[in-house]
């Protein structure tokens, strides 16, 4: 897929999430950030396809400079797992590794919009004080 149809999918579906949000304002920041800032981290993570947990943790570590425990990886893909975000992939070999859902991806596109839009605000508001 190109970055082309990506950044369509993706408009496509931020476009379903702001309708939603008319109808639900709680909607906007959505079930990521109810988990804390690493659900956002991990769902990120999962973007580019599956991954194993050992995977993740490095990627959230060089992405974003967090480390992940164990356990609170697994807190937080357990909590996306029951939210329909996040499935079980295929396994390889030994590995278990996790994707997103359809669902996952429309969520994440709805918190990278709205969290565009807050920075934006953010560094207006910062340029002008």
């Amino acid at each position: 897929m190109s970055l082309a149809e990506i950044d369509l999918r993706c408009h496509l579906r931020i476009q379903k999430v702001r309708i939603s949000t008319l109808q639900d304002p709680n909607l906007m920041m959505g079930r990521i950030m109810d988990v804390s800032d690493g659900a956002a981290l991990v769902t990120v993570s999962l973007a580019d396809g599956p991954l194993h947990p050992a995977a993740i943790i490095e990627n959230v570590a060089q992405t974003a400079g967090r480390d992940l425990t164990v356990g609170t990886l697994y807190g937080i893909l357990d909590r996306m797992i029951g939210e329909g975000l996040v499935v079980r992939a295929a396994p390889e070999g030994r590995r278990r590794p996790y994707e997103l859902t359809g669902a996952g991806r429309t969520e994440l596109c709805g918190y990278l919009a709205a969290m565009s839009s807050a920075l934006q605000v953010g560094q207006q508001r910062l340029a002008q004080a």
